[in-house]
């Protein structure tokens, strides 16, 4: 859906006993108006999901727009003046990747408390921005970093929940709350989050917050050279947490101060955020705590979930006494949650591929991916960057290395807690051929407790993985397809079954090189060879 002058899907009135799904879509440039969108959503019964929206490019204009009870989940918004607007009492923004948008990338318009909860918020001006109406707001689990001038930027919400978040605000305020309504009580309440700054404030907090404000199990971080104000109380600052705690005896008695340890913030592609690339981006940007971090086992699990922002469970670090408290005291301060052993120094290694032929070894056979097996369980954010992986064919002169080696892509699959990743071949099967794999080339793969693999197999954490193979199905032979003919009455279903052998036993998929002339193929299984024709 694209380029259409004000907007591009709009769902206004999703309130009906129906569901309404809006799923799946690439929207982009439909907005070159002044508050126009790609998606509008309005109604508890609409769900926008999986799509891909950017470009909306007016000035106002929205990536996504949800009101009234809307819920958007797992999309990727980008590009656009404003990334996701939210309004009004029951409407979800959870899941979803929101990233280099011109302004804000999600902004709380109108009135209600929208709920802002398990997204990745990174390279927008401001991450989360209200600058006027009268609302609350709930905001949870989120990983918010590297925008421009703001993490949390919030005028008029009195009632507000900033629970469990992962905040990286380099210069600038991490986050700020203010022009609260002085005709009700605001009631302010911020836990278990990480907040660092290096330059500028992390907190700040105007006077008619403060009376009912709450600020608890959090880990501040001012950088490594220290010079950034940790909190700003109306005129009152403090510049580190023994100070606040000073001034404020009632506050942050469960807090903490010091560096987070995050296993590596850039990826492995090294690139801190910013647009995506076919390496990562900001895809793989981990702020996963690392080994011995405070935020370990720290937090207050009565504010949090049972699993992370990425879905994972909450996890006890044996080496790490439970200093939280709650339903379980170990649940760590933070979105992210650390799923190793602080004292675990032992590196990943490969130890098993499923259609990987052994060092220098050939194969005629026709696969779509390559699965490895690990030693133990890795980390996520590194198991799925593109970066730890590299798949190359020779080219005409047979040899690695020089100018005329082709790159093929591969998309890797890994479930949080496996010890095995799949790679998919995004072109297909391999052509004949010399390949090589390099695993982890950059020592960017890593364990759930941060070790680099062990891919050269010396026994010491780092060394990339590497094998070389062949492709060879010069000797193979084509299927035997075995003929044969059907009838069936007029307008009566018939199901088929297709049939044919491979000479060299190699799996078959079946495909049509032209449609009938008469009637029309429902239900075609590509691999069983079956379809009803009716």
């Amino acid at each position: 859906m694209h380029d259409n002058g004000f907007g591009g899907i709009a769902v206004l009135d999703g309130s009906g006993p129906t569901s309404v799904y809006v799923t799946n879509n690439r929207v982009f440039n439909n907005s070159t108006a002044t508050n126009g969108y790609g998606i509008a959503a309005s109604g508890p019964v609409t769900l926008v999901s999986g799509n891909t929206v950017t470009g909306q490019s007016g000035s106002g204009a929205y990536g996504i727009q949800a009101s009234f009870g809307a819920t958007v989940d797992g999309n990727t918004v980008s590009g656009n003046t404003i990334g996701i607007g939210a309004q009004d009492t029951g409407t979800i923004v959870s899941n979803n990747r929101v990233f280099a948008n011109t302004t804000n990338g999600i902004e709380l318009d109108s009135y209600g408390a929208p709920t802002i909860s398990d997204n990745r918020i990174y390279s927008n001006n401001k991450g989360i921005f209200s600058s006027g109406n009268d609302g609350d707001a709930i905001i949870s689990g989120n990983l918010i970093y590297a925008n421009a001038n703001g993490a949390i930027d919030l005028s008029y919400r009195n009632v507000v929940s900033i629970t469990g978040n992962t905040i990286y605000q380099s210069v600038g305020t991490g986050i700020s709350l203010g022009n609260f309504q002085t005709y009700r009580p605001a009631t302010i309440t911020i836990e278990d989050n990480i907040i660092w700054g290096d330059v500028g404030t992390l907190l700040s907090v105007a006077a008619y917050g403060i009376p009912g404000l709450t600020v608890d199990y959090n880990l501040y971080y001012r950088g490594a050279s220290g010079t950034a104000t940790l909190a700003a109380l109306d005129t009152t600052t403090y510049t580190t947490l023994a100070n606040w705690q000073a001034g404020v005896a009632s506050q942050n008695l469960h807090s903490l101060e010091g560096d987070p340890k995050f296993i590596d913030i850039s990826g492995a592609d090294n690139v801190l955020g910013g647009p995506d690339t076919a390496l990562g981006g900001g895809t793989d940007d981990n702020f996963t705590p690392g080994k011995f971090s405070p935020a370990i086992d720290a937090a207050n699990a009565d504010l949090l979930p049972a699993t992370d922002l990425f879905g994972q469970p909450r996890h006890d670090d044996p080496a790490v006494a439970n200093t939280g408290t709650g339903i379980q005291p170990y649940y760590d301060i933070g979105a992210i949650e650390f799923q190793g052993s602080s004292s675990d120094v032992t590196p990943p290694a490969v130890v098993s591929g499923t259609n990987l032929p052994a060092e220098g070894g050939s194969t005629d056979a026709a696969f779509t991916s390559i699965t490895l097996g690990f030693s133990e369980a890795l980390d996520r954010s590194s198991a799925l960057s593109a970066s730890n992986y590299q798949l190359s064919e020779a080219g005409p002169d047979g040899q690695f290395g020089t100018s005329d080696d082709v790159t093929i892509p591969v998309s890797p699959a890994y479930v949080s807690g496996s010890s095995a990743i799949t790679l998919n071949l995004v072109n297909g099967p391999l052509a004949n051929g010399y390949y090589r794999l390099t695993v982890s080339p950059n020592n960017g793969l890593l364990d759930t407790a941060g070790n680099p693999l062990d891919g050269d197999g010396n026994g010491a954490a780092g060394g990339a993985f590497v094998r070389t193979f062949h492709i060879d199905r010069s000797q193979d032979h084509p299927p035997v397809f075995a003929d044969s003919t059907l009838s069936t009455t007029s307008g009566a279903a018939l199901a088929v079954q297709l049939a044919a052998t491979s000479p060299d036993n190699n799996p078959l998929t079946y495909g049509f090189v032209t449609q009938p002339k008469h009637g029309t193929v429902q239900n075609f299984d590509p691999a069983a060879g079956t379809f009803t024709y009716v």
